[in-house]
């Protein structure tokens, strides 16, 4: 009697086993939820806040030529790599008359060159801008009325978009009709609010937003992490080392991390000297000086 007992015990026991891992197969897969997206978005943001400029109320700095003499002279005295470079290349003349593009067509710039060869983004962009009427009717309304989402798609193709950023161009172009963006509030918004602001729109991530920062607000205090330039520069310039493995060495580019912690001595002129680590790539002289 034990015996037959036993086995009975045994026998529900493997059936309990076999339904619960039939129930754990057919559980439902978890989606991701709306707060796990809302966390990683504060997370991503947390980190981009040590990329860009502190906090200023009203009006908010701009890089003018008076600046651009300020930022010399500190970043100069506060690295002497940099130093170097700014004494081989000189000062950045021709940065500042490029700044204060329209924010709008800076950001539908931006979309459009993204995963493109410079060539075929200008070809594309050209007849984007064309097909609103030229550059000074390049305006959200403009570009909400080409019907870019017809079904047969014939505008959209004419110009060569695809319908994924058909959808952030459109996205965009709400923003900026609605009045949530505009020139005059960019003027007024703090670093990190343009940050928020801007990446809340599909299409757009930190590194477009660090270009728009630098290159059309004349933000002074942004850091390109993201940037694969600018990451070779930091290697070079500052000799950082490669990961050595059991067989062999892998060529490492510097982590935000880093490049973050040299470039503290850069603030509040990042983006100048950001603009330097361009040329430190780019240009035969500095290649010469610092090493392939």
């Amino acid at each position: 009697k034990k015996k037959q007992q036993k086995k009975q015990q045994q026998k529900k026991k493997k059936k309990q086993k076999t339904r619960e891992s039939t129930t754990k197969r057919r559980a439902p897969r978890k989606t991701k939820s709306a707060s796990s997206s809302s966390s990683a978005k504060s997370r991503a943001l947390a980190l981009a806040s040590e990329t860009v400029g502190e906090d200023v109320e009203g009006q908010q700095p701009i890089l003018d030529e008076k600046l651009m003499a300020k930022a010399l002279v500190h970043l100069s005295k506060n690295d002497p790599k940099l130093a170097t470079v700014i004494r081989q290349i000189g000062p950045p003349t021709g940065l500042v008359p490029r700044l204060g593009v329209k924010a709008f067509r800076a950001l539908c710039r931006s979309i459009v060159y993204q995963q493109l060869s410079t060539k075929s983004a200008a070809k594309i962009f050209g007849r984007l801008v064309d097909a609103c009427g030229g550059e000074a009717k390049l305006k959200p309304e403009a570009l909400m009325g080409l019907d870019l989402e017809n079904a047969d798609g014939k505008k959209r193709l004419e110009i060569g978009l695809s319908r994924q950023k058909v959808k952030y161009l459109l996205s965009l172009a709400e923003s900026f009709a609605s009045g949530k963006l505009s020139d005059d509030r960019f003027r007024l918004l703090t670093d990190m609010e343009v940050m928020k602001q801007v990446t809340a729109i599909k299409g757009l991530g930190e590194w477009s937003v660090h270009m728009f920062m630098m290159f059309s607000l004349g933000r002074p205090d942004v850091l390109p992490v993201g940037d694969l330039a600018v990451r070779k520069a930091f290697k070079r310039l500052y000799g950082l080392e490669n990961d050595p493995t059991a067989q062999t060495v892998v060529e490492r580019l510097p982590e935000r991390d880093e490049i973050i912690a040299i470039a503290k001595k850069w603030r509040p002129y990042r983006t100048i000297g950001s603009w330097y680590m361009w040329h430190v790539v780019e240009t035969k002289e500095a290649a010469y000086t610092f090493g392939a």
